[in-house]
């Protein structure tokens, strides 16, 4: 795979042609559905994306990424069932191919014998820390391979956002306004965010999106007053 590079200082059109060109790179043809919401991101609009299978929606988001980028967004990563993705998506670090190792050797020696055999590993490593032994780990690391680029990203999991996906599915609606005031009454995250097609939640919500299928595409409908 390719590395896709951006100007020094792109605009949306500049971003999008070198993505195009990329996506060109790797022998892959974008689908109909795949290249609306691209050219929709570029565009700098909001875009909701499904698809039958679920499969197509990474290169889309990849795009999402790239047009961040070049508009001077901030992206971040939601932590979710490993610490492994997040860590290495915001280490900056080429994300694939990458090698997960997992705990090094406790023992210096064997620790640092673990660590020459990896030396030339052409891959991204991954490797998990705990904190009080993250120094002397690191300078086994800056002693045997030099100035080989290192990322330390630590408390990833920490995060107060949470989101529940259907929910209600397949309750009957005395169990539903049961589990939406359960639900409600959750403390401890700043943000909840709750996807359904049913309106139990909407009495009790503070903000309400409604998406609508529109043809082929899904879009954000103007809520009713």
């Amino acid at each position: 795979m390719t590395r896709l590079v951006l100007p020094e200082h792109p605009n949306a059109d500049d971003a999008l042609e070198a993505f195009l060109g990329w996506v060109a790179d790797q022998g892959l043809e974008l689908y109909p559905a795949q290249e609306e919401a691209i050219l929709a991101l570029f565009a700098g609009s909001h875009v909701i994306l499904t698809t039958p299978t679920g499969s197509g929606k990474s290169l889309v988001a990849t795009a999402g990424h790239v047009a961040a980028l070049a508009a001077g967004l901030p992206v971040d990563v939601l932590p979710g069932a490993t610490a492994l993705v997040p860590g290495l998506l915001l280490s900056g670090l080429p994300p694939q191919p990458f090698t997960f190792y997992g705990f090094l050797p406790e023992g210096r020696s064997d620790r640092r014998c673990a660590l020459e055999a990896l030396k030339t590993h052409p891959w991204t490593l991954v490797f998990y820390l705990s904190p009080h032994k993250a120094e002397r780990h690191l300078e086994d690391l800056a002693s045997l391979w030099g100035d080989r680029a290192a990322v330390l990203v630590r408390e990833i999991s920490n995060i107060d956002i949470a989101f529940f996906d259907e929910p209600t599915a397949n309750l009957d609606d005395v169990r539903r306004e049961a589990l939406a005031r359960q639900v409600m009454n959750i403390r401890g995250f700043r943000q909840l965010f709750v996807i359904s097609h049913d309106d139990t939640f909407e009495q009790v919500t503070q903000n309400l999106v409604r998406v609508k299928r529109h043809g082929s595409s899904s879009i954000v409908a103007p809520n009713e007053s």
